[in-house]
């Protein structure tokens, strides 16, 4: 059997409500050059029985104990045999065409196509929520993938994983999810392809969301406020440092400023660099393998207040911001620190 043109990756836990309705939706394509990769990670429900009861030669069923839903798809992402990577959490579903007009558009050489995206319940009815038809819906993809779609990307998540398709080339050239990562997993990994790709977005809705109390933005407000600060530092230090002869500073600035306000991350962000300097940290992410500083981290974004941390002699405001921020990378951040 030739290789499929289509590698879809399922991570699975306690679904048992919603994954066979997942599966079918992929069973159902009308374009059908696919296969469907599901490893379950350690579910205790009838999940693993459900899928078991499903056979069909292109589904690919892995079990494992529980380790996480980076660590599973970067796992099925190495098995993956198709040319293109698509996503589906076992919750969700896709409606028949999603794959036949994501290829479409990907073959006329687009890197990362994504689809319209419909928020469901848990009894599949339509939910009318505002939030995701503005990030998913309610936009101009020649705006927000054009020329400043870095800039775009730094404010909010407009790709939707399981609305999402990719050539496999790019994790080849960028890597996987990043695994110490639990909610923004995505994002860090999308701000990492999207300056060199080309994308584009099905304007039909394609693929259906499923919002219940288990979604992680929900239940993990305080800790996806925590990776969002790490991956705009992470983004700060490498990419602006490394390429900032060639970017447009201000763009950055305002953009940057804009989205630690409009997230109320202003303070979480400086406690962060206090962080780094107090405990001569230069990779933001080396805090989530601290429990002391992750807990620090959490409480100063669940306080909404700046903890406050031993800076010996120098805790002068101007001396503090000299030391903790890279004299370039400064003027990128002067509107955030000189804020009243």
């Amino acid at each position: 059997m030739k290789n499929p043109t289509v590698s879809i990756l399922m991570p699975s836990y306690n679904y048992e409500k919603y994954i066979k309705e997942a599966i079918n939706s992929v069973l159902n394509q009308t374009f059908q050059e696919w296969e469907l990769i599901i490893i379950d990670d350690g579910s205790k429900d009838n999940s693993v029985k459900l899928i078991k009861s499903i056979t069909d030669p292109r589904i690919i069923l892995l079990t494992q104990k529980n380790r996480g839903v980076t660590f599973t798809l970067n796992k099925a992402l190495s098995l993956a045999k198709g040319d293109y990577i698509c996503f589906l959490d076992a919750d969700d579903k896709y409606h028949k065409n999603k794959l036949r007009e994501q290829v479409k558009l990907i073959n006329k050489g687009f890197d990362i196509v994504t689809t319209k995206v419909q928020a469901i319940d848990s009894n599949s009815n339509n939910l009318d929520v505002e939030h995701f038809k503005d990030t998913w819906n309610n936009f101009i993809p020649k705006e927000v993938f054009g020329e400043n779609k870095v800039q775009h990307f730094l404010e909010k998540n407009y790709l939707c994983k399981s609305a999402t398709m990719l050539r496999k080339s790019l994790f080849e050239k960028f890597g996987h999810f990043r695994t110490d990562l639990i909610t923004a997993y995505d994002l860090e990994l999308w701000l990492r392809m999207i300056p060199e790709s080309r994308l584009e977005r099905c304007e039909d809705i394609l693929t259906f969301y499923r919002w219940h109390d288990k979604n992680e933005s929900i239940t993990n407000n305080s800790r996806i406020k925590m990776e969002l600060i790490l991956i705009i530092d992470s983004f700060i230090c490498n990419k602006l440092n490394k390429n900032l002869n060639n970017l447009n500073l201000q763009k950055y600035s305002n953009t940057i400023y804009s989205m630690l306000c409009n997230n109320n991350l202003n303070k979480g962000f400086l406690t962060l660099q206090i962080i780094k300097c107090s405990q001569n940290i230069n990779n933001a992410f080396e805090i989530l393998a601290d429990k002391t500083l992750k807990k620090h981290m959490l409480n100063a974004l669940s306080d909404n207040k700046l903890q406050d941390y031993e800076m010996g002699n120098k805790n002068n405001t101007v001396k503090l911001r000299h030391r903790i921020i890279p004299f370039k990378i400064r003027s990128i951040l002067k509107k955030f620190f000189t804020k009243k």
